[in-house]
């Protein structure tokens, strides 16, 4: 994983000891781990994929998208769990799209942080059946990928380690 390596982990189980509180407004609420509505999380790759490559592009992909969901736990910690399951599960089918788009055009040696920022601009690629989507999920979609072009604009400069 990433550069916060098991934090997820580390989140459910704090989270099982009931020792994580978050949201400094409107009291205190359990913190939220994504692992929860999201058990396969550590799987992602092997949803999304179709081959090996798509494995393996797959996990870099994913340790971008962990600390991204990490942040949006810490530091936005007044999100209701429905919020942060919904941009949970428009990280996972971003994911999916990208690693799509990355095997039908061969773009393997194209980073991920690179295929990830270029998803993400401008409210992000359009999913499969997107004019099937509702309005309102079309909307969450589109605010999920400009929070994570926000944080991939602060913090892209910190991980050229990963672009591997």
């Amino acid at each position: 994983m990433g550069r916060s390596g098991h934090t997820l982990k580390v989140q459910a189980m704090l989270l099982r000891k009931g020792s994580v509180k978050y949201g400094e407004k409107g009291g205190s609420r359990t913190a939220y781990n994504p692992a929860e509505p999201s058990p396969d999380f550590d799987k992602w790759p092997e949803r999304w994929m179709g081959t090996r490559e798509d494995r393996e592009y797959g996990k870099k992909l994913l340790s971008y998208m962990e600390e991204f969901l990490d942040v949006l736990i810490k530091v936005k910690g007044n999100r209701s769990r429905k919020t942060l399951k919904i941009h949970i599960d428009n990280a996972w089918l971003l994911g999916g799209l990208i690693i799509r788009h990355v095997s039908m055009y061969e773009e393997y040696k194209t980073t991920p942080l690179k295929k990830l920022m270029e998803s993400v601009e401008s409210g992000g690629i359009l999913p499969d059946g997107y004019d099937h989507m509702t309005e309102r999920d079309q909307s969450a979609f589109e605010s999920t990928c400009e929070l994570f072009e926000n944080y991939l604009k602060k913090t892209a400069p910190k991980k050229k380690s990963h672009t591997g």
